[in-house]
């Protein structure tokens, strides 16, 4: 298994700014990864973490949901990319919010890979000198009709 928590070589002055992106971006590559526990590690312990997904309106609310949820992600016969047009992030403190607006690559469940527009929202929290992800939410392009 690959290991997605590669350090952060962005040029953006603000360390604020350029730690929740960062942390965006090893989310990125631990999803593409399947690198279940780095994923976890990006995660805030509080009994509130979510995970909301971009399929239907579940929640995946505490360590043991988002685990189970993303082990079923990670096991299944897609890996997913995303591929970031823009980002933008909000930090007041300890607590930092994001929009990310790009596409979704979707490999491994068709002979072509699909790309649909897709927006990750979420708050971080600094935990022990890092950000972690409190909240994750998913949406995708809705399908036609």
């Amino acid at each position: 298994m690959q290991r997605c928590l590669a350090p952060y070589r962005g040029g953006m002055p603000d360390p604020d700014t350029s730690g929740v992106l960062a942390a965006l971006d090893a989310f990125g590559r631990c999803l593409t990864a399947r690198d279940l526990p780095g994923t976890l590690t990006l995660m805030a312990h509080d009994a509130d973490a979510t995970i909301v997904p971009s399929e239907g309106v579940d929640a995946h609310r505490g360590r043991q949901a988002i685990s189970s949820f993303l082990a079923t992600i990670y096991d299944g016969p897609r890996t997913y990319e995303w591929r970031w047009r823009e980002r933008w992030t909000w930090v007041r403190g300890d607590v930092a919010s994001f929009v990310a607006l790009g596409d979704e690559l979707i490999h491994g469940d068709t002979p072509q890979t699909r790309v649909i527009p897709y927006c990750l929202t979420g708050t971080l929290v600094r935990r022990d000198r890092a950000w972690r992800f409190l909240l994750l939410h998913g949406s995708e392009a809705s399908s036609p009709g």
